[in-house]
C-alpha cells in the first residue's frame, strides 16, 4: 500500500457510485498535485522518458601516425630527412589531441552524464509516483466499478496514460448519477428559500441546513456557487419575507452594498453573521409574544379598540345612527366601544395576514406599500435604500406588478379628484347659505 494510503483513511473515498464521485475525484487531484504529477495526468502534459545513455557524445578522435616514405639515396647535398619531419608533426598532432581529450572529459563528458544521472532520478521518482497513483486508484475503487472500467490492461502504454484511460471511463461511468445529484442540490436550496406563510421553527438551524446544501454545491464545483447572483436573490427573498429576519436583512444590505452590488458576497461569512444573530437558544419561532386572553391590540393612527373585521360584504347600514342608537357608537377610545372595520378596509392597517408583492413583506398590502406610494409614508418612518432599490428592479422585471400599479395610482388619482370636488361644492353650498 502506497505512504499515501497509510496516512489517509481510504474508507472515505472509496468510490462505489456517483453520490462519492466529487469526494474521491478531489482526493486523486491532490494526490496528483502532491506529487507533481498535475499536469501529466489533467493538463496534457508528456510524461518523462527515459535516459537514452547511447547518445553520449562522441570524444575527440585519435589522430593517425603517418607512414614515413623510404629513404632517399644519398647525395653530396644535405637535405632534412623525410621521416624526421614526418614523426614531428604526429607527436604535434597527439599533443593537441591529448589537450582536446582533456577538455572533453570535463566540460563536455562530465557535465553530460551528470545531467543524464539527474534526468534518470527525475524519471524514476515521477514513474514510481505514477505506479502508487496507480496503486491507489485500484484500492480506492469498489470491486463492480472496477470490473467495467480498468481491468482490461496494455503492456505498451505508460503509467500516465493507464492513469488518464482508467480516469475517462469512471468519469464517464459517473456522469449521469453526478448530475442528477447536483439537480437535487439545487431543488434543495429552492425548497429551503420557498416563501411561506409559516417561517422556520429556528431560524439557526435553517441557516445551517442551507450552508451544508451550499458547501456541497460548491465542493462540485457548481456554477450556481461561482458568483452571488444567482443564490443571493433567493435568499434575499427569503429574509425579506418573514418580518423577524427582515431587520437584520436591511442591516446586512447597508453594510454588504459594494459586495451586493459586485456579485461578490460570501455565503459562509454572511451565515456566520445571520448564526451570530439568531443563535441557537433564540430559537427561530415568533417573533413576538404570543397575545394572552384579556389582551388588547392598538393599531398605529386609530386609537381605537380593535374589534376584528365586519364579514364580507356587510357594507350596509355602516352609520350607527342606522341602528337606531347612536351612544357609545364610533366615539373612539373616550366613547366606549368602537366600530368593526368596513372588510374593503381590512388591510389599511397592519395584519400578519397579507403580503406585499412589491416588497415582500408581510403586515400590508401593494396599496398600502411606502416603498412604491411614498404619499403614504408615515412622518419619521424609514425606508432603506437597499430596499428601495430592490423594489424599483422587482416592479422593472414583472410587467403584470406594474400593470397593477398603475391601474392603483389612477385609482388613487380618482379617488383625489373626487375628494376635491365635493369640497368645492360644499364650500359653494355654505357661501350661498352665508349670503341669504
Amino acid at each position: 500500500m502506497s505512504n499515501f494510503n497509510k496516512e489517509s483513511n481510504t474508507a472515505t473515498i472509496l468510490l462505489t457510485g456517483p453520490e462519492n464521485f466529487d469526494h474521491w475525484n478531489r482526493a486523486l487531484r491532490n494526490l496528483a498535485n502532491s506529487k507533481q504529477v498535475y499536469e501529466v495526468l489533467f493538463d496534457g502534459k508528456e510524461q518523462l522518458k527515459e535516459p537514452n545513455w547511447d547518445e553520449e557524445p562522441k570524444p575527440p578522435k585519435v589522430p593517425e601516425r603517418d607512414i614515413a616514405p623510404p629513404p632517399a639515396a644519398s647525395t653530396r647535398s644535405a637535405t632534412a630527412s623525410p621521416g624526421i619531419s614526418a614523426s614531428a608533426s604526429y607527436e604535434e598532432k597527439f599533443r593537441v589531441w591529448e589537450m582536446e581529450t582533456k577538455i572533453y572529459e570535463y566540460n563536455v563528458k562530465k557535465p553530460w552524464e551528470a545531467g543524464m544521472r539527474r534526468m534518470e532520478e527525475k524519471y524514476k521518482a515521477q514513474r514510481k509516483d505514477l505506479e502508487e497513483i496507480s496503486k491507489w486508484m485500484e484500492e480506492t475503487v469498489s470491486n463492480k466499478i472496477k470490473a467495467t472500467c480498468m481491468m482490461h490492461t496494455d503492456e505498451t502504454e505508460s503509467a500516465s496514460e493507464r492513469i488518464r484511460r482508467w480516469y475517462g471511463k469512471l468519469a464517464l461511468r459517473t456522469q449521469q448519477g453526478t448530475k442528477a445529484m447536483r439537480e437535487a442540490l439545487i431543488d434543495k436550496f429552492d425548497s429551503l428559500c420557498q416563501l411561506s406563510k409559516q417561517q422556520p421553527k429556528s431560524w439557526f438551524n435553517w441557516m445551517n441546513e442551507l450552508e451544508d446544501v451550499f458547501v456541497e454545491m460548491k465542493a462540485k464545483e457548481m456554477e450556481f456557487t461561482n458568483t452571488s447572483e444567482t443564490w443571493f436573490m433567493k435568499v434575499k427573498r427569503k429574509l425579506l419575507h418573514h418580518p423577524e429576519t427582515a431587520s437584520w436583512f436591511d442591516l446586512y444590505l447597508l453594510h454588504e452594498e459594494e459586495a451586493t452590488e459586485s456579485d461578490t458576497v460570501d455565503f459562509i461569512k454572511m451565515a456566520a453573521k445571520f448564526r451570530r444573530r439568531f443563535s441557537l437558544h433564540t430559537g427561530g419561532g415568533k417573533s413576538q409574544k404570543s397575545i394572552v386572553k384579556g389582551s388588547f391590540i392598538s393599531y398605529a393612527g386609530s386609537g381605537e379598540t380593535a374589534l376584528g373585521d365586519a364579514p364580507e360584504g356587510d357594507v350596509r347600514d355602516a352609520s350607527p345612527t342606522a341602528r337606531g342608537d347612536s351612544r357609545g357608537r364610533n366615539t373612539g377610545s373616550r366613547g366606549g366601544r368602537g366600530s368593526k372595520r368596513a372588510w374593503g378596509d381590512r388591510d389599511s392597517v397592519s395584519n400578519p395576514q397579507v403580503t406585499c408583492e412589491a416588497c415582500g413583506y408581510y403586515g400590508h398590502l401593494l396599496k398600502n406599500c411606502w416603498v412604491v406610494f411614498p404619499e403614504k409614508r408615515p412622518e419619521r418612518s424609514f425606508i432603506s435604500e437597499p430596499r428601495a432599490r430592490m423594489v424599483k428592479r422587482q416592479i422593472e422585471e414583472d410587467e403584470k406588478l406594474r400593470t397593477k400599479i398603475d391601474h392603483l395610482q389612477n385609482k388613487t388619482k380618482k379617488s383625489q379628484g373626487g375628494g376635491r370636488k365635493a369640497a368645492n361644492m360644499a364650500s359653494k353650498e355654505q357661501q350661498e347659505q352665508e349670503s341669504e
